[in-house]
């Protein structure tokens, strides 16, 4: 279920036009073949890095005593 605010003419209800659109106007959309197998990995030869710039707000960490 997903609610979208009509009155604006935004990248979500753009988004939503165009998956519309791209199945015949039934809004039903199929997974890709990627994302339609057991495991999900990756291509090879993809490398990801991420930069910590900044973090504020954070939860402060629990300190470790044996319970949960």
């Amino acid at each position: 279920m997903v609610a979208l605010n009509v009155q604006t003419w935004d990248k979500a209800m753009m988004l939503n036009q165009a998956m519309f659109k791209q199945n015949g106007r039934c809004g039903y959309v199929l997974k890709p073949p990627l994302f339609l197998g057991e495991t999900l990995s990756p291509p090879p030869g993809v490398r990801f890095a991420l930069r910590v710039i900044s973090a504020h707000n954070l939860p402060k960490l629990r300190e470790r005593t044996g319970a949960p």
